[in-house]
């Protein structure tokens, strides 16, 4: 018995393939949970399959929750795990930091990979053999160096850069956002800032995280991230990530005045209508949207809307504010937007 689990609506090479050998296969989209391991915990009948395979689809894949449900299920059944990623330097890291948790049925694939010959091996008594595996180990350290040499950005000195975040309601993720984009760009060279314009949460951190808080003038360091309330503050940071809680006219000219402009949004019917209030409002000061917890056919319902030529994204789900989940997904987003602003 085979459960497969996709980011993608077509999973019909796996399913046809499964029906030809008389395996029985049941399948989930990922997209209808908040993560792969709720798909998975809500699946009362995970603990009766022989395979569970993840067949992704887009490049973009969920690193950190992956990983999370597969030591899940290494935990907690006795399946053998399998996983389908889209060729690239990222999809080799992470299968190397799959290597190192005792999996080997891990297939990066592109359009002339025979899914059927894979996924025959990956189900055999055997599996993939052993210098296969070791193989996928020696690429992920190769692109794991390349990712930590290749230069990437150049910085110009006295560089101030302002990202304004904002929402079109309350609790769509825009101090989420702040932290992913926060660890995004520190890892790709620069000294970021939160500016917690609201003043909403600076002091409930402090309060969580006293033992690691450290107060510095107008700065206040929190598990090595910095913070601060002061929309003018000039220390040694670069990159300045305005925090504006909901879009409302008080905070407007602060957004209008920023480098760079995002609006966090919902897709569900009901944060549809907010969504159109703020376009109608600001539609010439916004320049991203990100939506927040988006199904897979709600991005599609967004793409027909035709809302704008506004750049749009759909966050991955990161549940963990200090870690630097997502990596790639948030370098793809953010380089070429930065690369056009530090141009002279």
């Amino acid at each position: 018995m085979l459960l497969c689990l996709s980011d993608g609506e077509d999973v019909s090479p796996v399913l046809e393939y499964c029906d030809r050998r008389g395996l029985y296969a049941e399948y989930i989209s990922i997209g209808d949970y908040p993560n792969i391991k709720t798909a998975l915990s809500k699946y009362r009948a995970t603990a009766n399959y022989d395979f569970i395979l993840f067949y992704f689809t887009a490049r973009t894949i969920p690193e950190e929750d992956l990983i999370e449900s597969a030591s899940f299920i290494l935990k907690f059944y006795h399946a053998r795990i399998i996983v389908f990623a889209p060729s690239g330097a990222g999809t080799s890291q992470l299968f190397g930091e799959l290597f190192d948790m005792g999996l080997r049925e891990l297939v990066d694939y592109n359009d002339t990979t025979d899914l059927g010959a894979e996924l025959e091996q990956c189900l055999s008594m055997d599996g993939k053999g052993y210098a296969e595996a070791v193989q996928v180990g020696i690429t992920a350290q190769i692109e794991t160096a390349r990712a930590y040499i290749r230069p990437i950005l150049d910085i110009p000195e006295g560089l101030r850069l302002t990202i304004a975040i904002a929402g079109a309601q309350h609790r769509i993720g825009v101090t989420t956002q702040a932290f992913s984009m926060y660890h995004a760009i520190a890892a790709l060279g620069f000294t970021p800032c939160i500016v917690d314009v609201e003043q909403s949460f600076i002091e409930s951190l402090m309060m969580v995280y006293e033992d690691e808080t450290e107060a510095e003038g107008s700065i206040v360091h929190i598990q090595g991230m910095d913070f601060s309330h002061d929309i003018q503050v000039g220390t040694g940071h670069n990159v300045f990530l305005y925090d504006l809680g909901v879009l409302h006219e008080a905070a407007a000219e602060i957004f209008r005045g920023c480098s760079l402009r995002v609006l966090c949004a919902g897709t569900k019917a009901w944060e549809l209508p907010l969504l159109a209030e703020k376009l109608g409002t600001y539609r010439d000061d916004i320049q991203m949207i990100v939506f927040s917890f988006a199904s897979k056919s709600e991005e599609k319902r967004i793409e027909a809307m035709e809302i704008g030529s506004y750049t749009t994204a759909y966050a991955p789900w990161n549940p963990d504010i200090w870690e630097h989940g997502n990596k790639e997904w948030y370098e793809r987003l953010l380089v070429p937007l930065l690369k056009e602003r530090l141009s002279p």
